[in-house]
């Protein structure tokens, strides 16, 4: 039985104030798609610190993830497990041997549970509750997904170069609000790629065109 997901209530109001997460209000600065690909959303960036070392190990797996679950819920899903403390128990210096037979003996135990409880152990899974006016939607600004896929959110890796102290790691998503419409952003153009009636499609293969005219026009006078 997969463990139950850690409810995390978003502050957003405080960015700092969620746990392992950092949450941004962007404001009206997320781009549509598709047919919203004129307008703006309102939104958020979340950003998670990750140990990318799990994804250079295991290039196939998707290590990382987060999608819409509900109206106003996010659910987030990153290993449970500390890199170190799972792949790296020889490293451990400065310690007392009973210490590292803690960390081997749960290993042990890991071992040999069952593939379902190992699984669950191996994953830990986040429910970012929003506020409950909040109507949450990754569509809106993915243009990856299709119709009927799950709303998995549009995600970018974050690198921050800390010189000597090495690089930084972070996850990023992005996610819409739709219970607040997004509106259009700077000058509203012809939509020139609406379909065009048959005839005003033979004219132009014959080379007539509203452009045409107006050069024909200019050069009469």
């Amino acid at each position: 039985m997969r463990d139950p997901a850690v409810q995390v209530p978003v502050d957003v109001e405080c960015p700092e104030n969620n746990r392992e997460f950092i949450i941004y209000d962007v404001g009206q600065e997320l781009q549509g798609v598709g047919r919203e690909a004129n307008r703006h959303f309102f939104g958020y960036w979340i950003l998670l610190k990750v140990d990318i070392r799990w994804q250079l190990d295991d290039p196939k797996q998707t290590f990382w993830h987060a999608r819409v679950f509900s109206d106003n819920q996010i659910l987030v899903k990153t290993p449970a497990w500390d890199y170190d403390h799972k792949k790296n128990r020889d490293k451990f210096t400065g310690v007392q041997a009973y210490d590292l037979h803690s960390i081997d003996n749960a290993h042990d135990l890991y071992k040999h549970s069952s593939p379902t409880r190992k699984d669950a152990r191996f994953w830990r899974h986040y429910l970012l509750v929003f506020p409950p006016d909040h109507e949450l939607s990754a569509k809106k600004i993915n243009a990856e997904l299709e119709e009927d896929d799950d709303e998995n959110l549009p995600f970018e890796m974050i690198i921050l170069d800390n010189g000597k102290v090495g690089k930084t790691f972070y996850m990023a998503w992005h996610v819409a609000r739709k219970d607040i419409k997004g509106r259009k952003k700077g000058k509203v153009e012809d939509d020139d790629d609406e379909e065009v009636s048959k005839v005003a499609a033979q004219l132009k293969f014959l080379g007539w065109s509203k452009a045409k005219e107006e050069d024909d026009e200019d050069g009469m006078m």
